[in-house]
Protein backbone atom coordinates (compact mmCIF):
# COMPACT_ATOMS: atom_id res chain seq x y z
CA UNK A 1 0.00 0.00 0.00
CA UNK A 2 1.34 3.42 -0.94
CA UNK A 3 0.82 6.34 1.40
CA UNK A 4 1.94 9.12 -0.91
CA UNK A 5 -1.63 9.86 -1.92
CA UNK A 6 -3.08 9.93 1.58
CA UNK A 7 -5.24 12.87 2.55
CA UNK A 8 -3.89 15.83 4.47
CA UNK A 9 -5.59 14.50 7.63
CA UNK A 10 -3.84 11.14 7.31
CA UNK A 11 -0.46 12.80 6.74
CA UNK A 12 -0.96 14.99 9.80
CA UNK A 13 -1.94 11.95 11.87
CA UNK A 14 1.26 10.13 10.85
CA UNK A 15 3.28 13.29 11.53
CA UNK A 16 1.58 13.66 14.93
CA UNK A 17 2.30 10.06 15.89
CA UNK A 18 5.99 10.43 15.02
CA UNK A 19 6.19 13.55 17.20
CA UNK A 20 4.45 11.61 19.95
CA UNK A 21 7.04 8.81 19.74
CA UNK A 22 9.92 11.21 20.51
CA UNK A 23 8.14 13.30 23.14
CA UNK A 24 6.67 10.35 25.06
CA UNK A 25 10.14 8.94 25.76
CA UNK A 26 11.36 12.29 27.12
CA UNK A 27 8.26 12.74 29.29
CA UNK A 28 9.05 9.44 31.04
CA UNK A 29 11.77 11.21 33.06
CA UNK A 30 11.19 12.00 36.77
CA UNK A 31 11.29 15.73 35.93
CA UNK A 32 8.06 15.50 33.94
CA UNK A 33 6.36 12.26 34.96
CA UNK A 34 4.50 13.91 37.86
CA UNK A 35 3.36 12.14 41.04
CA UNK A 36 3.89 8.38 41.14
CA UNK A 37 0.14 7.80 41.60
CA UNK A 38 -0.87 9.93 38.59
CA UNK A 39 -3.15 7.76 36.41
CA UNK A 40 -1.78 6.54 33.08
CA UNK A 41 -4.70 8.15 31.26
CA UNK A 42 -3.76 11.57 32.68
CA UNK A 43 -0.13 11.07 31.65
CA UNK A 44 -1.19 10.19 28.10
CA UNK A 45 -3.47 13.22 27.88
CA UNK A 46 -0.62 15.52 28.98
CA UNK A 47 1.77 14.01 26.43
CA UNK A 48 -0.84 14.20 23.66
CA UNK A 49 -1.49 17.86 24.49
CA UNK A 50 2.23 18.74 24.39
CA UNK A 51 2.62 16.76 21.16
CA UNK A 52 -0.23 18.70 19.57
CA UNK A 53 1.41 22.01 20.50
CA UNK A 54 4.77 20.92 19.10
CA UNK A 55 3.32 19.47 15.90
CA UNK A 56 1.38 22.69 15.31
CA UNK A 57 4.27 25.05 16.17
CA UNK A 58 7.07 23.42 14.18
CA UNK A 59 6.69 24.01 10.44
CA UNK A 60 8.69 21.07 9.13
CA UNK A 61 7.44 18.87 6.32
CA UNK A 62 6.73 15.26 7.28
CA UNK A 63 8.83 12.53 5.63
CA UNK A 64 7.28 10.50 2.85
CA UNK A 65 5.84 7.21 4.07
CA UNK A 66 5.40 4.53 1.40
CA UNK A 67 4.23 1.67 3.57
CA UNK A 68 3.99 0.17 7.02
CA UNK A 69 7.66 -0.79 6.87
CA UNK A 70 8.72 2.83 6.39
CA UNK A 71 6.39 3.91 9.18
CA UNK A 72 7.83 1.30 11.56
CA UNK A 73 11.39 2.47 10.78
CA UNK A 74 10.46 6.12 11.39
CA UNK A 75 8.79 5.24 14.69
CA UNK A 76 11.88 3.30 15.79
CA UNK A 77 14.11 6.28 14.91
CA UNK A 78 11.93 8.70 16.86
CA UNK A 79 11.73 6.42 19.90
CA UNK A 80 15.54 6.10 19.80
CA UNK A 81 15.82 9.90 19.60
CA UNK A 82 13.54 10.27 22.60
CA UNK A 83 15.47 7.67 24.62
CA UNK A 84 18.72 9.47 23.78
CA UNK A 85 17.32 12.77 25.11
CA UNK A 86 15.96 10.91 28.14
CA UNK A 87 19.49 9.60 28.77
CA UNK A 88 20.73 13.18 29.07
CA UNK A 89 18.10 13.94 31.72
CA UNK A 90 18.89 10.80 33.69
CA UNK A 91 22.62 11.56 33.64
CA UNK A 92 21.83 14.92 35.24
CA UNK A 93 19.65 13.27 37.90
CA UNK A 94 22.34 10.70 38.70
CA UNK A 95 24.92 13.49 38.98
CA UNK A 96 22.77 14.96 41.77
CA UNK A 97 22.44 11.49 43.31
CA UNK A 98 26.23 11.18 43.14
CA UNK A 99 26.63 14.40 45.11
CA UNK A 100 24.19 13.14 47.74
CA UNK A 101 25.90 9.76 48.05
CA UNK A 102 29.30 11.40 48.49
CA UNK A 103 27.88 13.55 51.29
CA UNK A 104 26.20 10.53 52.89
CA UNK A 105 29.37 8.46 52.75
CA UNK A 106 31.62 11.18 54.12
CA UNK A 107 29.16 12.35 56.78
CA UNK A 108 28.29 8.94 58.20
CA UNK A 109 24.76 8.79 56.81
CA UNK A 110 25.48 6.02 54.29
CA UNK A 111 23.98 3.36 56.58
CA UNK A 112 20.57 5.06 56.32
CA UNK A 113 18.39 5.46 53.25
CA UNK A 114 14.94 6.74 52.33
CA UNK A 115 12.35 5.55 49.83
CA UNK A 116 12.28 7.62 46.66
CA UNK A 117 8.73 7.55 45.23
CA UNK A 118 9.95 8.77 41.82
CA UNK A 119 12.37 5.88 41.22
CA UNK A 120 10.52 3.44 43.56
CA UNK A 121 13.77 2.40 45.22
CA UNK A 122 15.90 3.21 48.25
CA UNK A 123 18.00 6.36 47.81
CA UNK A 124 20.55 8.23 49.85
CA UNK A 125 19.23 10.81 52.30
CA UNK A 126 21.06 13.81 50.89
CA UNK A 127 20.69 12.54 47.33
CA UNK A 128 16.92 12.65 47.74
CA UNK A 129 17.10 16.03 49.48
CA UNK A 130 19.24 17.55 46.71
CA UNK A 131 17.03 16.03 44.01
CA UNK A 132 13.86 17.53 45.51
CA UNK A 133 15.62 20.87 45.93
CA UNK A 134 16.71 20.72 42.31
CA UNK A 135 13.22 19.88 41.05
CA UNK A 136 11.78 22.74 43.10
CA UNK A 137 14.27 25.21 41.61
CA UNK A 138 13.69 23.65 38.15
CA UNK A 139 10.03 24.68 38.22
CA UNK A 140 10.35 27.79 40.38
CA UNK A 141 12.80 29.33 37.88
CA UNK A 142 10.68 28.22 34.87
CA UNK A 143 13.51 26.09 33.52
CA UNK A 144 10.91 23.57 32.31
CA UNK A 145 9.76 26.20 29.79
CA UNK A 146 13.30 26.42 28.43
CA UNK A 147 13.53 22.62 28.26
CA UNK A 148 10.30 22.48 26.25
CA UNK A 149 11.68 25.16 23.93
CA UNK A 150 14.90 23.17 23.51
CA UNK A 151 12.88 20.01 22.85
CA UNK A 152 10.93 21.88 20.16
CA UNK A 153 14.22 22.98 18.61
CA UNK A 154 15.27 19.34 18.25
CA UNK A 155 12.49 18.95 15.69
CA UNK A 156 13.99 21.85 13.74
CA UNK A 157 17.62 20.70 14.01
CA UNK A 158 16.74 17.02 13.60
CA UNK A 159 13.42 16.82 11.73
CA UNK A 160 11.12 13.83 12.13
CA UNK A 161 12.81 10.75 10.69
CA UNK A 162 16.37 12.01 11.16
CA UNK A 163 18.44 10.28 13.83
CA UNK A 164 20.11 12.32 16.55
CA UNK A 165 22.50 9.46 17.28
CA UNK A 166 24.62 10.17 14.20
CA UNK A 167 26.14 13.28 15.85
CA UNK A 168 25.83 12.36 19.51
CA UNK A 169 28.84 10.27 20.62
CA UNK A 170 31.05 13.26 21.44
CA UNK A 171 28.08 15.08 22.95
CA UNK A 172 27.28 12.17 25.28
CA UNK A 173 30.87 11.88 26.56
CA UNK A 174 31.13 15.65 27.09
CA UNK A 175 27.71 15.78 28.79
CA UNK A 176 28.48 12.93 31.20
CA UNK A 177 31.88 14.33 32.18
CA UNK A 178 30.49 17.86 32.61
CA UNK A 179 27.63 16.74 34.84
CA UNK A 180 29.85 14.42 36.88
CA UNK A 181 32.16 17.33 37.64
CA UNK A 182 29.19 19.49 38.66
CA UNK A 183 27.91 16.71 40.91
CA UNK A 184 31.28 16.50 42.65
CA UNK A 185 31.39 20.30 43.01
CA UNK A 186 27.98 20.29 44.73
CA UNK A 187 29.31 17.95 47.41
CA UNK A 188 32.85 19.40 47.56
CA UNK A 189 32.38 21.99 50.39
CA UNK A 190 30.75 19.41 52.65
CA UNK A 191 33.17 16.60 51.83
CA UNK A 192 36.24 18.81 52.33
CA UNK A 193 34.98 19.98 55.74
CA UNK A 194 34.31 16.40 56.81
CA UNK A 195 37.69 15.29 55.49
CA UNK A 196 39.37 17.85 57.76
CA UNK A 197 37.49 16.33 60.71
CA UNK A 198 38.81 12.91 59.67
CA UNK A 199 42.35 14.33 59.61
CA UNK A 200 41.87 15.65 63.17
CA UNK A 201 40.46 12.25 64.17
CA UNK A 202 43.53 10.56 62.75
CA UNK A 203 45.84 12.85 64.72
CA UNK A 204 43.89 12.20 67.93
CA UNK A 205 43.95 8.43 67.34
CA UNK A 206 47.69 8.58 66.72
CA UNK A 207 48.45 10.50 69.90
CA UNK A 208 45.85 8.82 72.13
CA UNK A 209 45.18 5.31 70.75
CA UNK A 210 43.19 4.29 73.86
CA UNK A 211 40.33 6.65 72.83
CA UNK A 212 37.65 5.36 70.45
CA UNK A 213 37.84 8.33 68.11
CA UNK A 214 35.19 7.08 65.69
CA UNK A 215 32.35 7.08 68.25
CA UNK A 216 33.70 10.25 69.84
CA UNK A 217 33.63 12.30 66.63
CA UNK A 218 30.64 10.69 64.90
CA UNK A 219 28.10 13.14 66.44
CA UNK A 220 30.44 15.99 65.49
CA UNK A 221 30.57 14.80 61.89
CA UNK A 222 26.80 14.45 61.73
CA UNK A 223 26.30 17.98 63.04
CA UNK A 224 29.00 19.52 60.81
CA UNK A 225 27.52 17.70 57.80
CA UNK A 226 24.07 19.18 58.40
CA UNK A 227 25.55 22.63 59.08
CA UNK A 228 27.66 22.61 55.90
CA UNK A 229 24.73 21.42 53.78
CA UNK A 230 22.74 24.41 55.07
CA UNK A 231 25.61 26.86 54.54
CA UNK A 232 26.34 25.59 51.02
CA UNK A 233 22.74 25.81 49.77
CA UNK A 234 23.53 28.99 47.83
CA UNK A 235 26.45 27.26 46.15
CA UNK A 236 24.23 24.25 45.36
CA UNK A 237 21.52 26.41 43.77
CA UNK A 238 24.17 28.14 41.66
CA UNK A 239 25.46 24.78 40.46
CA UNK A 240 21.87 23.69 39.77
CA UNK A 241 21.78 26.55 37.27
CA UNK A 242 24.87 25.15 35.58
CA UNK A 243 23.22 21.71 35.51
CA UNK A 244 20.21 23.24 33.76
CA UNK A 245 22.48 24.95 31.24
CA UNK A 246 24.30 21.68 30.57
CA UNK A 247 20.98 19.91 30.02
CA UNK A 248 19.78 22.57 27.55
CA UNK A 249 23.08 22.40 25.68
CA UNK A 250 22.76 18.62 25.47
CA UNK A 251 19.17 18.68 24.19
CA UNK A 252 19.99 21.06 21.35
CA UNK A 253 23.30 19.23 20.71
CA UNK A 254 25.60 22.21 21.15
Amino acid sequence: MVMDHYSIEARYLIHFFLYFSRIAAVMASPLFSGPANLPLTSRLMIIIGITYLFASAVEVSAPMVHGLGDLAILIAIEVANGIFLLLGIYVMIYAIELAGRLIDYQGGYSAASVFNPASKEQSSIFGTLLLYLFIYSFYALDVHHEVFWALKQTFVIFPVGESILSESVTSVVSHISRLTILGVLISAPICISLFLIDVVAGLIAKSMPQINVYFLLLPVKLFVCLLMVFLSLENSVSLFGQLNTALLDFIVIE
